[in-house]
């Protein structure tokens, strides 16, 4: 079941599938044109995504994405291979307080991650550079 999408970098519409009871949930990448769907990621750590929720992709190719559910509270990044292949998992944050939701990613790297406290902003490497509950805060354009 899609949720949240993005367009990559090369043009593809990057998925969150929630799953249903008969397939797993996964990120995947969606050709706009054939409409051909290729699955990117469906696990981390040896587990299951839970249920992918919300997606950012930066010009470089790297896609963030939230996975809620079963308590946890993190934010997994992905470096993308050929265009076609996650790779390189990587915990990138964990909001604290509450569950990250929508996603979205600004020029300079930052990535915003909705929350119950507001909008959590984090830096490149891992260390959240602030919070704000102020959507006025956020670049004006994205």
């Amino acid at each position: 079941m899609p949720n949240g999408m993005t367009l990559g970098h090369d043009g593809h519409l990057v998925v969150c599938e929630q799953g249903t009871l008969s397939e797993h949930a996964r990120i995947s990448r969606v050709d706009p044109v054939t409409g051909q769907v290729e699955g990117l990621v469906d696990g981390w750590g040896g587990l299951r995504l839970n249920s992918p929720n919300d997606v950012a992709a930066r010009r470089d190719g790297t896609i963030w994405f939230t996975d809620p559910g079963y308590g946890y509270r993190r934010m997994l990044a992905f470096d993308v291979r050929h265009g076609t292949h996650l790779a390189g998992g990587r915990l990138f944050a964990v909001t604290t307080p509450g569950f990250p939701d929508g996603l979205k990613a600004d020029p300079a790297g930052r990535v915003y991650a909705s929350s119950p406290s507001g909008v959590q902003v984090f830096a490149a490497l891992n260390t959240a550079a602030g919070t704000s509950q102020r959507h006025d805060q956020a670049p004006e354009r994205w």
